[in-house]
Formats: C-alpha cells, structure tokens, sequence
C-alpha cells in the first residue's frame, strides 16, 4: 500500500486542479454539490481519479483506500460529488497527461449559505 506525504505530493505534482463548485438546495436541506475538474496547464486529465476526504481541509497523509469517496473523471477531467453537507473537504486527484503521472490537491470548506453561489478554486501543486 503506497502512503502520499505531503513532500511526495510536492514532489510529484504537475497539475493544476479547477475545482468549479457548484452548489445549491438539493432534497434535504443545506446539501451541495460540487463539480471538480482535473486539468494539467490548459490541458485536461481525463480519466484521473478524485479521492475525497471529509471533515478537512489538511491533507491527511492517508492511504488511498482510507478516503470516503472516490469518484472516476470522465474524459473531460470532470467529476461529480453530490449531496455533501456542510463542512471541509479535501480533494486529492491523480491521473495521467502524456503518459506521465500528475497530482493534485484542493480544499473547499461549504457552510449552510453556501446555497445558490457557485465557487471556484485553482490549485497549483507544483
């Protein structure tokens, strides 16, 4: 099993992670929904990987297996994370971009108002 500390992150970062979030009222109350997208410069990273760690915005130094959701990007580098509550979350994204191998990480922390407002963050991990 392969642990990511922060230097080996640094270290091995290419990419550039847009995080696009999308947020409004969903069934219940206060829900969000946040669409990230995995981009390498102005080049997207399709197929990479997007793990999710709620309750931080510190990267935990965890074993891949031990985030709480992962989610497939399509071949636009996208993603989509649905029915989050309020709270912190990191996002650790690793795919490929002309064969070779590119992290990156992004934070967002969503609070009850974050209804109707739509946030975007850009990341760059080199």
């Amino acid at each position: 099993m392969k642990y990511y500390n922060k230097s080996n992150l640094i270290a091995k970062s290419l990419c550039i992670i847009f995080l696009a979030f999308s947020t409004y009222s969903c069934d219940e109350k206060d829900k969000a929904n946040v669409l990230v997208s995995v981009v390498n410069g102005s080049n997207t990273v399709g197929q990479a990987t997007i793990y999710l760690k709620i309750g931080t915005t510190i990267n935990p130094n965890l074993p891949l297996t031990a985030y709480d959701r992962v989610q497939r990007a399509d071949g636009t580098g996208q993603a989509y994370f649905s029915n989050l509550e309020p709270g912190d979350y990191f996002f650790f994204a690793k795919g490929y971009h002309q064969n070779k191998s590119v992290e990156g990480t992004a934070t967002i922390s969503l609070n009850a108002q974050s209804q109707y407002r739509t946030f975007k963050i850009s990341i760059n991990t080199n």
